[in-house]
């Protein structure tokens, strides 16, 4: 990935987690917006990039059971997460600002 990419948008890949692994070692520190919408994940990748501000999930399936392996790992930069299906698990652990959510926000 070019190393000041801000933004990145991976929808309809029909992507799944182990897809992603060899990215989280190559994420520019610069990226910011990461859209994975409408692919087939369940836990997002960890470590995101460390100065990551918004995740777009829509379209995926996240595991809401496993909410704490990956909402801690969120960066402190973090402020907003866009998905449907959510667990009540994701917003009690989210550290974040936002959560969109079936298109209402939560703050």
């Amino acid at each position: 990935m070019p190393p000041r990419l801000q933004r990145s948008s991976m929808r309809w890949r029909y992507l799944l987690e182990v897809d992603l692994v060899d990215l989280i070692l190559y994420w520019p520190q610069s990226l910011a917006h990461l859209d994975l919408q409408f692919n087939e994940i369940e836990v997002p990748p960890a470590p995101l990039p460390p100065n990551l501000r918004t995740l777009i999930l829509r379209g995926n399936s996240p595991d809401g059971d496993r909410a704490n392996e990956w909402i801690p790992e969120l960066p402190p930069t973090f402020r907003l997460l866009s998905m449907e299906d959510a667990g009540s698990a994701i917003f009690d652990l989210a550290p974040f600002s936002e959560v969109v959510y079936s298109n209402s926000i939560w703050t």
